[in-house]
């Protein structure tokens, strides 16, 4: 036993060294701000059943000589706090009272004492309510900004009829904590398959595993796996920024983590701390957006995720007033899909490449592979429009406007004049137009009559119907 003790001791000794330069440089987690802590609730199981044997100790044993050594050399690292929660030690097994649960020793800057003395002194006694003391421990953290975790030591399953998983799934979508640390005492493998809904579970076989197990979790817990994501200009610079990103986690019901994409004082792109124990998907919402799949961090490394993401600028604009509502078509050359719909007389970000543009005035304009990249800016211009006023003077009619185009008349609207409604204005490019209408009340083909009429920028052009 003095051996397991020396062990532990100089594994703690030299993980401290560690977490030092760790928690010094490392960057913020996704839970916490500039200057937070990690805060770590210990909940530990204080039913009549820790009496049982665990190699040639009792479990409860076993526990304190491991939590009291925990607690003992987490006082020289910086930035974190203990507290302590047990259940099961108030009342006896007699009384099957499944609210059990007291935050015995709250968070705090010098508490190692109080939690030390608190844990050699208490005795097993009651039941097994880990779904209240999940629900519980909401309230035991000061606030959900730092990074939150818990390490629940038991010895047994569910006593109370509640539903740990539950429990452990509102703490992490409220992000009031990451994603708890169950370590088993005496647990079969089946039975440790019930916790795995929970958090990540471990079951160490005997006193010296329990006490890696514990050192462990407590280095992974500390560790801040950092991300950096380069966008990549087409020189391969990564200094493409300001759009937004998502993470998306698998397996599938983790929460997404979004992010702005950013660069910190020194120009270069800002790091972030991520959960190490998944694998992320990333789409970054360029336009068009681009995408990394499967990417899996080192844990308590800087990790660089990089992908090619060059971007420029493209406008559409009119002097026209009349225009500021027309919206524009943007595709990839040579695809049907539309990639984005931008309003005439405003600046839009895309990835580099050619793109194919329709812009929706009548008649519509469409221009093939427009070339977007980050050397230059480029604006297309459109002609002003002018207009087109058709007065009705007798009976109702329905007709069609053309655009002539190529020799060719190409359909461009219907309208259909009434006695309500004796004058239309409609916008036009400038061009050569044809006109055809009759009379609703005609059953004669013949009675068709047309006209053409030119289009100029600034201009109107009138047409009475007869």
């Amino acid at each position: 036993m003095h051996g397991m003790k020396m062990w532990f001791a100089n594994l703690l000794k030299y993980m401290i060294a560690g977490w030092l330069v760790m928690l010094l440089c490392a960057p913020l987690d996704v839970y916490a701000v500039q200057g937070g802590k990690t805060r770590i609730l210990v909940i530990l199981d204080c039913s009549g059943s820790m009496y049982a044997k665990f190699g040639k100790a009792d479990r409860i044993t076993a526990a304190k000589k491991i939590l009291v050594h925990l607690v003992d050399s987490m006082r020289q690292v910086p930035n974190v706090e203990l507290a302590l929660r047990c259940y099961g030690h108030q009342h006896s097994a007699k009384e099957h009272d499944c609210k059990d649960s007291k935050l015995e020793i709250p968070f705090g800057k010098d508490n190692a004492d109080e939690i030390i003395a608190f844990v050699k002194k208490v005795k097993p006694n009651g039941w097994t309510p880990i779904a209240y003391s999940l629900n519980e421990a909401a309230g035991d953290f000061p606030d959900a900004k730092e990074r939150n975790v818990i390490m629940l030591i038991t010895d047994g399953l569910e006593e109370c009829n509640g539903d740990p998983c539950a429990a452990s799934k509102a703490l992490q979508e409220k992000k009031v904590t990451l994603e708890p640390y169950i370590i088993g005492i005496g647990l079969t493998d089946k039975m440790m398959k019930e916790f795995d809904c929970v958090g990540r579970n471990y079951n160490p076989k005997n006193e010296k595993d329990f006490g890696r197990v514990v050192s462990g979790v407590i280095s992974e817990a500390l560790d801040n796996t950092s991300v950096q994501v380069n966008l990549l200009d087409e020189k391969k610079n990564p200094e493409m920024t300001n759009v937004p990103m998502v993470f998306s986690g698998i397996p599938a019901g983790k929460s997404n983590s979004s992010f702005m994409h950013t660069m910190d004082k020194n120009n270069t792109p800002d790091s972030f701390s991520m959960d190490p124990n998944y694998a992320y998907d990333l789409k970054v919402f360029t336009v068009p957006p681009v995408e990394k799949k499967n990417i899996s961090l080192k844990v308590a490394h800087h990790n660089t995720i990089t992908l090619d993401a060059p971007m420029g600028y493209l406008s559409v604009n009119s002097s026209s007033s009349d225009y500021n509502s027309v919206s524009c078509l943007v595709r990839r050359a040579g695809t049907t899909d539309i990639v984005n719909v931008q309003n005439i007389n405003n600046w839009q970000r895309y990835l580099s490449g050619s793109y194919d543009i329709e812009i929706l005035c009548m008649p519509r304009i469409r221009i093939k592979n427009v070339n977007v990249n980050g050397t230059e800016p480029n604006k297309i211009s459109v002609p002003d429009p002018g207009k087109l006023e058709i007065f009705y003077k007798g009976d109702e009619v329905i007709g069609s406007v053309y655009v002539l185009r190529d020799q060719k008349q190409e359909w461009l609207f219907d309208f259909k004049g009434s006695i309500a409604s004796r004058r239309e204005l409609y916008l036009l490019q400038p061009g050569k137009y044809f006109v055809s209408y009759r009379s609703s009340k005609s059953t004669n083909i013949t009675d068709t009559r047309s006209d053409n009429f030119t289009i100029f920028s600034g201009g109107t052009a009138q047409f009475k119907t007869e």
